[in-house]
């Protein structure tokens, strides 16, 4: 469900609204080290690049951990 809801998000070019419920689920599995929360964390890498947010220093310390 999150998937299909981030891409009508972005389709829809609300890009800080997708991040946001990405982050969310991604800090739900954050203690967790599976290649789901790391796709997560990279599909969050991937929206906050096109934009300013405030997610972007979190992402990117939440990759550092896993690489």
């Amino acid at each position: 469900i999150l998937e299909e809801l981030t891409y009508h998000l972005i389709s829809s070019n609300q890009l800080e609204k997708a991040l946001s419920y990405i982050v969310k689920v991604a800090r739900v599995d954050a203690n967790i080290f599976s290649s789901q929360s790391l796709h997560l964390w990279e599909d969050a890498y991937e929206i906050s690049k096109d934009i300013e947010s405030e997610y972007k220093l979190e992402i990117l310390e939440n990759l550092g951990r896993f690489y």
